[in-house]
């Protein structure tokens, strides 16, 4: 059993009922060192990258800059203010800041009270797994809330995944 499927099991009570054995599951393993992501599909291993969550480690709450744990899935949601800019970072750019790049999943809490509604609202916080220009700190805290990774790599996984996909933020222990 890999650590990813550890990590789905542990989780596996908070999961509502109307999600119940999904085909595919990212999981976000934030305690790791290095922090990965893996990609299940059909409970194998598809995919695995590193990946950067929350300097200001693990939380739900609005403004906080810490990344929320849980299940969430992929909305398909509509968007207006995190339209393309119009221009575009060349390898060898500039580090700092942090930027969006390339493509940005959308998270939607799955769980009242711990990534869904009210101040804990993920949806609403604007968590996103997306590609940045900051490679260097992969596989370690560093961003906003974001689940940040590699600006080609998270094309790779975009084409992989689905609307209504799970995604589960896993990091300390579920209660």
């Amino acid at each position: 059993m890999s650590n990813y499927t550890d990590l789905v099991a542990a989780w596996s009570s908070h999961l509502p009922d109307a999600n119940q054995n999904p085909a595919r599951i990212l999981v976000v393993a934030a305690d790791g060192s290095p922090q990965m992501l893996g990609l299940l599909d059909g409970g194998n291993l598809a995919a695995e990258y590193p990946i950067s969550t929350a300097r200001k480690g693990l939380g739900e709450a609005n403004g906080s800059d810490e990344t929320p744990v849980g299940w969430h899935q992929t909305p398909g949601a509509m968007f207006e203010k995190k339209a393309p800019t119009g221009g575009v970072w060349q390898e060898g750019g500039p580090t700092v800041p942090a930027l969006m790049l390339t493509r940005l999943l959308v998270l939607e809490g799955l769980e009242p009270g711990l990534n869904l509604g009210g101040d804990v609202d993920t949806f609403n916080r604007g968590i996103y797994i997306h590609g940045t220009n900051c490679t260097a700190e992969l596989g370690t805290p560093a961003s906003h809330g974001c689940v940040r990774m590699d600006y080609q790599k998270v094309v790779e996984l975009f084409d992989q995944v689905s609307v209504g996909d799970l995604v589960l933020i896993a990091g300390g222990d579920p209660e």
